[in-house]
């Protein structure tokens, strides 16, 4: 008798682990650049350059690119911006680690300070957390059915059960990446562009959709520009919009049933003056690169071939203990929130809101009964106009804490769970002069597997029966039923096929109940 088996592919966290950097340096204002009076807004973004595994460490080398927008001495140039990056080479432990294995790394920005140390020296502080993992394809080879080499008599000398089973088997895993290219015109209420200062681009709700050996993707782009007006008195204007977009990416082996799970960051972002068609500055081209880690699962009931025992043979079994994983859930909620932040003490009084960003910070990921509770905050920084000539513009910030629970009936405590936090929608109004009224909304992506651990047969021996263990037992049986008892139980235990069991107490099914009268005859030998 042969095992029929099947390879169930899946993916396995072979290590992982979060370190924190902090950075910290002086820099100087370059000469061709005016005093600075007063720092407005600041942002950063942090870049991987490479990542290198050895035994148990993973070298990471990469740098924290910052830029702060300010007031200047100069009266015709009032707001400027300045530009500079802090390097990083960072040795972590990463257990299990070995040379060549491919690297994961998610990076947070959890904290960036730029402050003055005096006119020509600024000084930069940052905290980095960085994530990093390596996965591995886990094959468990795994029997679902028996084949029989030389033809049996109709008394069937092998009973076997299978038990079916739903799990969630890896299908694709790759790497790629999504390249956007847009143009965006200036409406015509506003005048051409002499020198861009500022720009902030992201992308919001974004969706992946698999279809046959393509991926599918579309959200939109929110960008925001702060530029120097052409004019003699080069004014400040600003202008923000919201362009969706969709495109599609190769995926072999793809199909519209599998289920995507896609992590996506941006690695690259170009902005650029450009002129329009009457050879005025009024366009403003982006080209953006999205890093895509791509997974694509099928979701499968099959059947494990979990016992066997002979009628009129002896069969000797191993097993072992097989590794599953069950998709519990696939979800994209979603998380409103919101609060009043005044502008601090001393502070120029708000004329209009100009621009608004959030960061999502993740405080705690616990798993409850039937569920997930997530905590933690959203700073929120405001780029406002002022009443103030000396300084037209300033900034609010505020930190907004969020708790919400997803609901996710049977979640065990050893269940994988992956919740990711972006921003959806974000609403600043004006209350009075010094403060705002500020509504946001995140879109909740949870992704929940199950893990399963079953018995699965590895090998078989089918030896003839000596006869003394069937020589042993009685002719025929009357049994009463117990609480958990099955059919399958009795058959093994009398060595008499289920079928066989079924017929003689003319039972319509394999269902047991506490007090049943079974007769149970004992099969002969041929």
């Amino acid at each position: 008798m042969e095992l029929i088996k099947k390879n169930i592919h899946m993916d396995c966290m072979k290590c992982k682990a979060t370190t924190q950097i902090t950075l910290e340096d002086d820099i100087n204002v370059s000469d061709n650049k005016p005093d600075i009076v007063k720092l407005i807004f600041d942002k950063g973004v942090i870049q991987i350059d490479e990542m290198k595994a050895s035994t148990d460490h993973v070298q990471v080398i990469g740098k924290l690119l910052f830029a702060a927008l300010y007031i200047s001495e100069e009266e015709e140039s009032r707001i400027g911006t300045i530009e500079g990056e802090l390097p990083f080479r960072e040795q972590v432990y990463l257990e299990g680690a070995q040379s060549g294995d491919t690297i994961n790394i998610h990076t947070a920005l959890e904290d960036l300070s730029i402050s003055l140390i005096n006119s020509r020296k600024l000084s930069v502080q940052a905290v980095l957390t960085l994530h990093l993992y390596i996965e591995e394809i886990c094959d468990e080879e795994t029997s679902v059915d028996v084949r029989y080499e030389e033809p049996v008599d109709e008394r069937k000398p092998i009973e076997y059960r299978l038990e079916p089973m739903e799990l969630s088997e890896l299908v694709i895993q790759k790497k790629d990446v999504f390249r956007l290219k847009e143009e965006i015109a200036l409406p015509q209420t506003l005048p051409n562009i002499f020198n861009l200062l500022w720009n902030q681009v992201c992308v919001n709700q974004i969706e992946f959709r698999a279809k046959d050996e393509k991926l599918s993707i579309q959200g939109e782009l929110t960008a925001f520009f702060l530029y120097e007006a052409e004019g003699e008195d080069r004014a400040v204007r600003w202008y923000e919009t919201t362009i969706p977009f969709e495109g599609e990416i190769e995926c072999h082996g793809s199909t519209e049933r599998l289920i995507p799970d896609i992590i996506d960051s941006i690695s690259h972002c170009e902005v650029e003056v450009r002129p329009d068609f009457d050879g005025e500055e009024r366009m403003i081209g982006i080209e953006l690169v999205l890093d895509l880690q791509i997974k694509l699962y099928e979701q499968d009931q099959i059947e494990l071939l979990t016992d066997v025992y002979g009628i009129c043979h002896e069969v000797q079994v191993s097993a072992k203990e097989g590794h599953y994983k069950n998709l519990l859930l696939r979800n994209a909620g979603q998380l409103k929130t919101g609060e009043h932040i005044k502008v601090a003490n001393g502070s120029a009084r708000i004329l209009q809101v100009c621009h608004s960003e959030a960061q999502v910070q993740p405080d705690e990921t616990r798993i409850v009964e039937n569920g997930i509770e997530l905590t933690g905050s959203v700073l929120v920084k405001i780029l406002y106009v002022t009443n103030d000539d000396e300084t037209p513009f300033g900034i609010v910030k505020g930190s907004i804490p969020y708790h919400h629970r997803i609901e996710v009936p049977h979640i065990k405590a050893d269940s994988d769970v992956d919740v990711r936090l972006s921003m959806e929608q974000l609403n600043v109004t004006m209350v009075d002069s010094e403060e705002l009224d500020v509504k946001l909304s995140m879109n909740v992506y949870a992704i929940v597997f199950d893990n399963q651990t079953q018995s699965i047969i590895t090998e078989l021996r089918v030896t003839d029966s000596d006869g003394s263990v069937l020589e042993d037992l009685p002719s025929m049986v009357v049994y009463i039923a117990k609480k958990g008892d099955t059919l399958w139980q009795l058959g093994k235990r009398y060595y008499v096929p289920i079928a066989q069991i079924k017929e003689t107490n003319e039972l319509s099914d394999d269902t047991l109940q506490a007090g049943d009268k079974l007769l149970i005859v004992k099969t002969l030998p041929g």
